[in-house]
């Protein structure tokens, strides 16, 4: 009987459709079930180690994620705040794997391309109601609906919590929410791109109803940015299509949709402002940011080599420093967070191996090796990448799962690309 178990464990591991598959169904839950998507997740590295160990194990070796998971773990071991700097540690650990989970499965893929592109469009697909509901949540918050609807006992629980005329559904705050389609944007704009580069070498375009739909699906997703009210991500999403005009320039059409994407963004911003608030130089110039990150520049200067610990910012901060704001959880810059609560060696550590995994999908991109098919969909993963990089030099999302994954998939999609730049040369 045992032996029947193992065999079929075994052969369940060895279906490289069905963990492809597991994992589309994980993101596509990712949003709305987290925790279903998340034991699917579970399940993806748990049968990959389980076929494929040795090939992890050295991953997670040579890449450095050994070192750094050390580094950590001494860090948390003697924090001023030790519990909640073990409690920490499960934002980063677990995600180590996971990416190098991810890097594993894609290296063995004999068309990795054709994976992150389902997945890519899943992802996509993923945020269509999201979007959709994030309008009438929008529309809903509005400070006239607000003065309306606020007074009734129905209406109490959606108001308790209030970011200002913002949506944020089911992300508990609109920066979360703006993250998460950030990425997304990313994604599907080299599910363009990958389209458009088929059929410049022949292949056919694709149908009208499939263009339609990531048409629709990629507009739905910039209007999602703007209903989170994030002055962060319209900024960043008008950064991405800049890139990718410049990418696709050779695409006429597609480099003057761009153009006209952030024309329309800015003027639509212009005239209905961001999250409730006018566009101005003082909500840039004026941003309580510059003295959450003098705090942290602070504690790091006290403690460089070794921080106070992860997650210690929030139990040091000191209420109303800040005025009005008598809770801030982190520094909202990823890097200066974890200066302040790891030490500069591990910040160091930690920028210095995301910084080579990047080198060398970037390097895979950009090689002029024709075997390398594909590399619409690996710049696609690359600017989801760049979007949640931005990002985190202004806020610290990690500590959302949701956005934890899609940060560690979108660098192994484009790490991927230097994987098949290895295969080509061999």
């Amino acid at each position: 009987m045992a032996h029947t178990k193992s065999f079929s464990i075994l052969t369940l591991a060895n279906q490289y459709r069905f963990l492809s598959g597991l994992v589309l169904v994980s993101l596509v839950l990712l949003p709305y079930v987290i925790y279903l998507g998340l034991a699917g997740l579970t399940l993806f590295m748990g049968l990959v180690i389980y076929r494929n160990g040795p090939a992890v194990r050295s991953q997670l070796w040579h890449q450095g994620f050994v070192l750094l998971a050390v580094l950590l773990s001494f860090n948390a071991v003697w924090a001023s705040f030790r519990g909640e700097a073990l409690l920490q540690l499960a934002n980063f650990l677990p995600f180590f794997v996971l990416f190098t989970t991810f890097c594993v499965f894609l290296g063995e893929a004999k068309s990795p391309v054709v994976t992150l592109d389902r997945w890519a469009m899943g992802l996509l697909l993923a945020t269509v109601p999201i979007n959709l509901l994030a309008g009438v949540e929008y529309w809903l918050r509005s400070p006239a609906m607000m003065a309306k609807l606020s007074q009734s006992d129905r209406w109490q629980d959606f108001y308790q919590r209030h970011y200002g005329h913002r949506a944020y559904m089911m992300f508990h705050h609109p920066n979360i929410m703006a993250c998460f389609l950030i990425m997304v944007f990313g994604l599907a704009l080299g599910l363009v791109l990958h389209r458009l580069n088929q059929h410049r070498s022949g292949q056919p375009l694709g149908t009208r109803g499939e263009w339609l739909g990531i048409g629709a699906a990629l507009a739905l997703v910039l209007a999602g940015i703007f209903f989170a009210g994030s002055r962060n991500g319209i900024l960043i999403v008008a950064i991405q299509i800049v890139c990718f005009g410049l990418i696709a320039r050779r695409h006429r059409f597609v480099a003057i949709a761009g153009l006209g994407s952030v024309i329309t963004l800015v003027l639509v911003v212009g005239v209905m402002g961001i999250g409730g608030r006018t566009v101005s130089l003082g909500i840039f110039t004026h941003d309580p940011r510059v003295l959450v990150w003098q705090f942290a520049w602070d504690y790091m200067q006290q403690r460089p080599l070794s921080g106070w610990g992860l997650g210690s910012y929030k139990l040091m901060y000191v209420p109303d420093s800040v005025p009005n704001y008598a809770n801030i959880n982190h520094a909202h810059n990823f890097w200066i967070t974890l200066a302040a609560e790891a030490g500069l060696p591990t910040t160091l550590a930690f920028t210095g191996i995301i910084g080579r995994l990047c080198y060398r999908g970037v390097r895979g991109i950009i090689q002029p090796i024709k075997a390398i098919a594909g590399n619409g969909v690996f710049i696609g993963y690359g600017l989801a990448f760049l979007g949640i990089c931005l990002f985190c030099l202004f806020d610290v999302p990690i500590f959302d799962a949701r956005i934890n994954i899609l940060g560690w998939l979108s660098l192994a999609g484009l790490y991927a690309a230097g994987q098949q730049l290895n295969l080509a040369q061999e």
